[in-house]
């Protein structure tokens, strides 16, 4: 199987379900995450540089840091898994960088979108969210 098309269909998924479901995204990102390792054991990817690269392991840097000396340093640095969504901007650098790729998950962006608006639709004309006290609540 083409890794590279395994990434990009595993990131046009990834951006189909961030607003429908957060276990099926966050299951995504990890499979992109390990399709991006695999690819650049290979050498078939390589990461490129960004003016965003500093900063971004200056900010990881210093939480994990803060997370050490807070007062609960282990439940700190179980918070700061969250730091783990930074590799998301590096699948989708790599991944985007071809026309083809940005017209997938574009789409599957907005497919995802009229997946959501189209359920919040149903909710208020067939469910009866229709009142502030009772709006629709999507997924």
């Amino acid at each position: 199987m083409n890794l590279e098309r395994a990434q990009l269909g595993i990131l046009a998924a990834l951006a189909a379900t961030i607003p429908v479901s957060i276990f099926a995204s966050q299951l995504l990102l990890w499979l992109s995450i390990g399709v991006l390792v695999a690819r650049l054991v290979t050498h078939r990817a390589r990461l490129v540089r960004t003016p965003l690269d500093t900063p971004m392991l200056a900010l990881v840097v210093w939480t994990l840091l803060a997370a050490s000396f807070a007062q609960d340093p282990i439940q700190s640095h179980e918070d700061s898994k969250k730091l783990l969504l930074f590799a998301l901007f590096y699948v989708g650098v790599e991944a985007l960088g071809r026309p083809a790729g940005r017209e997938r998950v574009l789409a599957s962006v907005l497919l995802g979108g009229l997946a959501l608006a189209g359920l919040m639709v149903a909710q208020h004309l067939f469910l009866g969210f229709d009142r502030m006290d009772r709006r629709p609540s999507g997924f």
